[in-house]
């Protein structure tokens, strides 16, 4: 016997989106991430340029240019950059991170923060349980 079929789930992905950054907002943000290379498959990177085509649709008014406020790195990239970044005041607003980076983001937060209360002004933000 098949298993049976689950009704699908229909998400308004802008709707929830505006629920957090209006629609209409208007600003500058920086987001890094290690995306798809020459060795990704190419259905990882017709979903990365899908993702921004979908973004430039939904927030026309918080630009998005792919090697300057977005940079996609490959992973030593990525933990370099991050790292000079930390120490120097100048992180991303965002990054996506590998998953297996939750001991290197408590590393930069022990070295950074030094202290868990204090506030950073570079965007950083590291939250115990969300990294």
């Amino acid at each position: 016997m098949p298993p049976p079929q689950l009704p699908r789930l229909k998400v308004d992905t802008k709707a929830e989106v505006a629920k957090v950054v209006p629609l209409d907002y208007k600003g500058q943000s920086s987001y890094w991430y290690v995306g798809p290379n020459q060795a990704s498959p190419q259905i990882e990177v017709d979903n990365d340029a899908k993702l921004w085509d979908a973004w430039k649709q939904t927030y026309p008014g918080i630009p998005t240019t792919m090697g300057e406020n977005v940079q996609n790195l490959d992973y030593n990239q990525m933990l370099d950059k991050l790292r000079t970044a930390a120490a120097g005041n100048a992180a991303p607003d965002v990054a996506r991170l590998p998953i297996l980076w939750g001991a290197e983001v408590r590393h930069l937060e022990r070295q950074v923060l030094r202290h868990p209360d204090q506030q950073r002004n570079d965007g950083l933000h590291l939250e115990q349980g969300h990294f």
